[in-house]
C-alpha cells in the first residue's frame, strides 16, 4: 500500500496563510483484507490580527466528499464486500484570542559572558 501526501502552506499578504492538503492511498492488502484506493483534499485559510493576539481559521475537510471505504474481507467460507461512502465533509471556523501573550521570561544578567570572553 502506498500513501502520498502533499501539504502546502502558502504565505499570503497581511499575516494570512492558505493551506491546501491532498492525500491519496493506493489499493493494498493487509492480512485477509483488500482495500481499494481513496483520496481526500482539505483546504484552510488562517489570518492573524493584532500581533497574533486574535487568530481566525476557516477550514474545510474533505472538500470534494471523496473519502470512501471500499474493502473486501476474505475468510474460509465467504467474502464480505464493504462499500461505505463516508460523510466527512465539514466546514469549521476557529476564533482564538490570547489574553496574556507570553513575553520572554529570560531575566539573566549575562552570567556566561566572562566564559565567552576567554574563548
Amino acid at each position: 500500500m502506498t500513501i502520498v501526501r502533499f501539504n502546502n502552506a502558502i504565505n499570503l499578504p497581511f499575516d494570512s496563510w492558505l493551506n491546501a492538503d491532498f492525500s491519496w492511498r493506493s489499493a493494498g492488502d493487509t492480512e485477509n483484507i483488500h482495500l481499494a484506493p481513496s483520496w481526500q483534499f482539505d483546504i484552510s485559510l488562517y489570518k492573524a490580527f493584532w500581533n497574533d493576539r486574535l487568530t481566525v481559521k476557516l477550514a474545510c475537510t474533505d472538500l470534494f466528499g471523496s473519502i470512501r471505504q471500499k474493502a473486501t474481507i476474505y475468510s474460509d467460507i465467504r467474502e464480505i464486500y464493504l462499500d461505505k461512502r463516508l460523510d466527512t465533509r465539514n466546514l469549521e471556523l476557529t476564533v482564538r484570542y490570547n489574553f496574556n501573550p507570553a513575553k520572554s521570561k529570560y531575566r539573566g544578567q549575562g552570567a556566561g559572558n566572562d566564559v565567552k570572553s576567554r574563548f
